[in-house]
């Protein structure tokens, strides 16, 4: 580069730094411009616009897109490893369920409801996808937007087919990887959980670029797909999505079942230049069988995976426990009356819940279990908030299980929850309760613990972990919980 006037050199830096390195976005042209005019008033020869262009050339090009386009349009260009210690990082892992990654997306398909043909709208798919092979290691489908509950399904799911959870888990800052329930699950199991930074993509780009693969590969080519509404505005009512829409949600998550577990993994993948199963297994022969990591998929597993009441314990009255505005009952809590014991309950079906008497786990039973069945904590919440809607300061106040049943009946024909009714019912067809699922899936599943390539046998685990110790104000966890659960 040409050596110039230190006069003119400092002309250059000046305008350059207050008229090209802002948002105002002026074209370099104007400011050479500039830049001729101030060297001219001074009496100083003006560099040529060739050179003022390698100039700028020149300039970090990050500090630059920065500069005058904003965090977000210079990330490709910016620095591969986060600042912050608790944040992932994007190294690479060396052998498989050292890492794995957690999100979900919207699907691109519109779902009905089978018994009547109704559009249900678009489900949410949560999936948990292993860093080092890409295999996937757990999923979950429902029409509840992201939320703790869904991700607590997608860890029974994995430890269901691989008898064991990932060292780390990777997410976002999405508020349901914030609740107390999925902290302390993953505490309990030692699963270190790492959060990407926000705005940074590339922390998450191994589950990101799935998610397009499956879109391309399979939702896409479904009947009832929603690529026209990309261009919503060329889109004509003849051929809008919804009206296309042909499956259910039990047929989906059996096609996801099979997409994902018979045909994804056994493609060659791009990113590791080889079959995720073929990775996958190879990785566990690199990590060893870590017997300290294996969790028996059991009752004792399923009811450690239940969230419970803010304080984590219910008082014992003369009806039960009250968990959710309802009262739950057992012959042996009748022993206990006045005291309070630990109790947790089925979130995507309230009619189950459990308590912890005389050292054991016993199931308790509901007065208004039929009309629970099937019911989830969201569809629940819909329904109070159509309550609270329709009732005074007063009444709100004198919510009990006898009130709430009744209007849970008067209101069924609202239109917002009888969706949301419709949309738990196809839920609960493609997802049979928790204990009803272990009975099942004991020594017959295609995809279970026992034959499931890469999945350890189910022997026990190891003693009982170190309780939760987590100080998050009303929110506050117990450690005697997870002491008394004698679990792993």
């Amino acid at each position: 580069m040409r050596r110039l006037h230190e006069d003119v050199l400092e002309i250059v830096v000046n305008q350059v730094g207050e008229k090209y390195l802002n948002v105002k976005n002026v074209r370099r042209k104007r400011v050479f411009e500039d830049i001729s005019l101030a060297c001219e008033d001074l009496g100083l020869p003006a560099p040529s616009y060739s050179w003022f262009c390698r100039f700028l050339k020149s300039l970090p090009k990050y500090t630059v897109k920065k500069l005058r386009e904003g965090d977000k349009s210079a990330y490709s260009l910016a620095p591969r490893i986060s600042a912050d210690p608790g944040a992932a990082n994007s190294d690479e892992p060396s052998a498989s369920f050292l890492r794995a990654h957690i999100d979900h997306p919207q699907s691109d398909l519109e779902t009905i409801f089978s018994e009547t043909g109704e559009n249900l709208g678009r489900p949410w798919l949560t999936v948990m996808i292993d860093h080092y092979s890409r295999r996937i290691l757990g999923f979950h489908v429902s029409y509840e937007p992201p939320s703790y509950r869904a991700v607590l399904m997608t860890l029974r799911d994995c430890v269901r087919r691989y008898g064991r959870l990932p060292s780390e888990i990777v997410v976002d800052g999405g508020k349901e990887f914030r609740s107390i329930w999925f902290d302390v699950v993953c505490a309990f199991f030692r699963v270190d959980v790492k959060r990407r930074p926000a705005r940074k993509a590339r922390f998450g780009a191994q589950i990101e670029r799935f998610f397009g693969s499956a879109n391309s590969i399979l939702l896409h080519t479904l009947s009832g797909n929603t690529q026209l509404r990309k261009n919503v505005r060329q889109m004509t009512p003849a051929v809008d999505p919804s009206k296309a829409a042909i499956w259910t949600l039990p047929a989906l998550k059996g096609l996801l079942e099979e997409f994902l577990f018979e045909t994804y993994e056994t493609l060659d993948h791009t990113g590791v230049l080889e079959k995720p199963r073929n990775r996958f297994l190879r990785g566990l022969t690199i990590s060893g069988d870590r017997p300290e990591r294996v969790i028996v998929y059991d009752r004792k597993f399923l009811i450690a995976t239940c969230p419970s009441t803010k304080k984590g314990t219910a008082k014992v009255q003369p009806d039960g426990v009250k968990i959710n505005h309802f009262y739950y009952n057992a012959a042996a809590l009748g022993r206990h009356l006045g005291e309070s014991v630990h109790v947790r309950y089925e979130p995507y079906d309230l009619s189950k819940a459990y308590a912890r008497v005389d050292g054991e786990w016993i199931e308790l039973n509901c007065r208004y279990g039929d009309q629970l069945r099937g019911l989830g904590e969201a569809e629940l919440e819909l329904i109070l908030d159509e309550y609270k809607a329709l009732h005074g300061l007063v009444n709100r106040r004198r919510i009990n299980d006898t009130t709430l049943a009744k209007f849970m009946k008067e209101v069924e024909k609202s239109e917002v929850v009888l969706r949301a009714r419709k949309q738990a019912a196809e839920q609960h067809r493609s997802s049979p309760g928790s204990l009803d699922e272990l009975q099942n899936s004991s020594g017959q599943s295609a995809h279970g613990t026992e034959e499931r390539e890469g999945a350890p046998p189910p022997t026990a685990a190891a003693d009982a972990t170190e309780g939760y110790d987590r100080h998050d104000e009303d929110d506050f966890v117990e450690d005697e919980e997870f002491a008394d659960l004698e679990t792993y």
